[in-house]
């Protein structure tokens, strides 16, 4: 029997951005600074938050940009057997940045080009640690 965490929720929690510099210079990078993650539970379910804190940086290499993210992701827990802390928390370090960074991603972009920078993109292989 394959027991399975399945997705309920993605929610952007929390978007802080701050553009530093009115002029930036090519070629622009983003800088992941700091990635966390906490887990709480509620019954049937494990509610991760996932903060990523990002800065874009140019050539000088000046910072230009500051992001701070928060997604918090809902999955549902298998019945039975039920998982231990130990497979909750790798979950945690693995399966929920594979499913967070995606999103990361795309607001980065968005939102970058949406404040008349480049748009930015954030590496494609997640922050796994």
């Amino acid at each position: 029997m394959v027991r399975r965490i399945s997705l309920v929720d993605l929610r952007l929690r929390r978007l802080d951005t701050e553009l530093l510099l009115p002029v930036v210079k090519p070629p622009l990078r983003v800088v992941l600074l700091d990635l966390k993650r906490e887990m709480s539970s509620i019954p049937g379910h494990m509610v991760y938050a996932c903060t990523y804190e990002l800065e874009g940086r140019d050539a000088t290499p000046e910072r230009f940009l500051t992001v701070k993210i928060v997604l918090h992701v809902v999955v549902r827990l298998p019945d039975d057997p039920p998982l231990t802390e130990s497979d909750l928390k790798a979950f945690g370090a693995v399966g929920l940045i594979e499913i967070a960074h995606p999103y990361i991603r795309e607001l980065v972009h968005s939102l970058s080009g949406r404040m008349g920078l480049p748009a930015l993109v954030v590496e494609v292989a997640p922050p796994i640690a």
